[in-house]
C-alpha cells in the first residue's frame, strides 16, 4: 500500500470539514413496497493543521477523523400474526422469537435481548502525525 499525505511547509495552514446524513436524505421513488429506512444519523468532522516547526528544515502535520453513526440494528418488524408480508414486515412471528427468547432465558440463563426496535451506535477515531525534516538540498 502506498499513501501520500500533506506536508507541512512554511507557513502555517489548517482545514476544517463537517458532513452530515440521516433518514431526511433516504428517497423512496420506485419502491413498489413501502419501507421505512428507520432513524439514522451519521456525523463527520475533519480538523488537520501543518506548518514549519524549523523555517526550511522541519515540517510538522496533524490530522484528525472523527465520525460517528447511529443506525437500526434492523429494519425488518416481526410479524405480530396475520400482518401481510412486506416492506419491513417479515414472515417470522412475534410470538415465535418470544418463546425462543423466554427459552434461553431459561434453559442457558441467557438473554439475547430485543429483536426490533434497538440502534447500533459506531464512533471512529483516526489521527495522523507526520514530521518532514530536511538535511540538506539534495537530502529531504
Amino acid at each position: 500500500m502506498n499513501t501520500v499525505t500533506k506536508s507541512g511547509t512554511n507557513s502555517f495552514f489548517g482545514t476544517v470539514a463537517y458532513g452530515t446524513r440521516n433518514q431526511g436524505y433516504v428517497r423512496h421513488r420506485g419502491r413498489t413496497t413501502t419501507f421505512n429506512p428507520g432513524t439514522f444519523d451519521y456525523n463527520k468532522i475533519t480538523l488537520s493543521l501543518g506548518g514549519p516547526i524549523i523555517k526550511d528544515k522541519l515540517f510538522f502535520f496533524v490530522n484528525y477523523e472523527g465520525d460517528k453513526t447511529t443506525q437500526p440494528g434492523t429494519y425488518f418488524t416481526a410479524n405480530p400474526g396475520g400482518a401481510t408480508v412486506g416492506g419491513n414486515m417479515t414472515r417470522v412471528l412475534a410470538s415465535d422469537l418470544d418463546a425462543l427468547s423466554s427459552f434461553l432465558a431459561s434453559k442457558f440463563n441467557f438473554n439475547p435481548g430485543t429483536y426490533q426496535g434497538y440502534n447500533f451506535e459506531t464512533p471512529g477515531k483516526r489521527y495522523l502525525a507526520k514530521l518532514d525534516y530536511n538535511l540538506d538540498e539534495s537530502n529531504r
